[in-house]
């Protein structure tokens, strides 16, 4: 698929080609617009504390002051194109009307998120009771660690605000993830490379999976699980991973795919693998300004399949230890990205699996604070949240820390698995880690 700059196709109308990523996310998440639902929508969630005396007027002009500094905020899809449309008084005012949603009701951020359906632009709801803000776009448009990045911006609007001026706003329009990292097109050697990969990987499907409690029936509604860690068990995980030579996140995964497989209780004569993808953010492999926060509304990451042997503890996190140094050291690794993508996209279209995959993904933020400050101004972040829709038996689970405590959280379809179930999962998770790390 060809990929371009933002080009002004009519007087203040913006259009580029969607790269091969946004196209195979906006094509999967196409599935589910039948049930009026969509596959992999993200939905971030911030807890403010500060003493405005207008809270919804104040995130108002900070969401403004966010589409001036961030325009590809207010894009939207058109086929296979991205569009946009230079802001004026009546684009303003409707783009407002269409992505400024002020909730009156007594729910929280959680309750709400089940209730939430696809947006054609990124949209904002507020919740004046709890304080709360929600962030709701199609994967397509952005990434766990951009909406993150996106989220502080906001912050900082609402803590500091400004009247800006329009000024070259196409210009600040981010472009594909090629161009951004200045990525070569891959060699016919790498094509090789890359279908031996993905031939590979499918011949290991189905995973390990966790129990559903049944894969027959149409998606319905995204419910969350979280399990939370005291400021004292994070830092005993992360001194005790660290003396292994292993990350947080690989512990964390090797808990998730031991915790898989006694969900599904799989004896141990069982010779099905872990089978995947790992979620890689790419921003550090962008150029200025593409690797910072003033770029945060793009999708600057990939996936790579995975394939893992589940063993003990400290061997599962060995192999992934090494599958994640792997995929960095890989000098084909970046120009595989978009053509992986174009086979994802080949896969999701034409192949229905006889059994429908279950197996837990990872997505790890990491730690909040390197990119969400704690405090901006009199504007404090009390809670964090991130949550992506599934249509399907799989389960996307989200790893961060934040004040200094680690947060597990699981996103699970209630078609396929009821609460005790998803509960019982992460309770696994947290057993097999403290257990396997000696702490109490």
């Amino acid at each position: 698929m060809a990929t371009s700059e933002w080009k002004e196709v009519s007087a203040g109308h913006y259009s580029r080609p969607m790269d091969e990523i946004e196209d195979a996310y906006a094509t999967i998440a196409s599935g589910g617009r039948p049930l009026d639902r969509e596959h992999w929508a993200i939905t971030a969630t911030l807890k403010l504390h500060f003493g405005s005396p207008d809270f919804v007027m104040a995130v108002k002009n900070a969401w403004i002051a966010l589409r001036l500094t961030q325009p590809a905020l207010a894009s939207t899809n058109e086929g296979t194109n991205k569009v946009y449309q230079i802001l004026s008084e009546s684009e303003k005012l409707a783009w407002l009307n269409e992505t400024f949603k002020v909730m009156d009701s007594e729910i929280n951020a959680i309750q709400l998120f089940a209730q939430l359906r696809p947006v054609a632009r990124a949209t904002l709801y507020i919740l004046p009771k709890t304080k709360e803000l929600v962030i709701r776009t199609s994967h397509d448009r952005i990434d766990g660690i951009g909406i993150v990045m996106l989220l502080d911006n906001l912050v900082y609007h609402i803590a500091f605000p400004t009247t800006l001026q329009l000024d070259e706003e196409a210009k600040k329009l981010s472009p594909p993830f090629k161009i951004a990292a200045s990525i070569p097109d891959a060699t016919p050697a790498q094509l090789m490379k890359l279908g031996s990969t993905m031939e590979s990987w499918l011949s290991n499907l189905p995973s390990i999976g966790l129990a559903a409690q049944t894969t027959e029936q149409l998606p319905s509604a995204t419910k969350i699980a979280q399990i939370a860690f005291s400021p004292s068990q994070t830092s005993q995980v992360i001194s005790q991973v660290k003396a292994k030579g292993f990350t947080v996140t690989h512990a964390v995964h090797a808990a998730i795919i031991l915790a898989t497989k006694l969900h599904a209780q799989i004896p141990n004569a069982d010779t099905r693998k872990y089978a995947t993808f790992s979620v890689f953010n790419l921003r550090d492999q962008c150029m200025l300004p593409f690797n910072s926060s003033t770029h945060a509304f793009s999708i600057y990451h990939s996936g790579w399949p995975i394939i893992i042997i589940p063993g003990t503890f400290d061997n599962t996190a060995s192999q992934l230890k090494e599958f994640y140094e792997a995929r960095r050291e890989d000098p084909d690794f970046l120009p595989m990205v978009a053509p992986l993508f174009s086979m994802l996209k080949g896969v999701a279209s034409t192949s229905k699996p006889s059994t429908p995959s279950s197996e837990p993904i990872l997505s790890s933020l990491g730690v909040l604070e390197k990119r969400l400050k704690r405090q901006q101004g009199s504007v404090k972040v009390e809670e964090f949240g991130l949550a992506l829709d599934t249509l399907t038996p799989q389960v996307y689970v989200v790893l961060w820390t934040w004040k200094d405590c680690l947060t597990i959280r699981a996103c699970y379809n209630e078609s396929y698995h009821v609460a005790e179930s998803a509960e019982r999962f992460l309770s696994l998770v947290k057993q097999e880690l403290l257990m396997n790390l000696s702490i109490s």
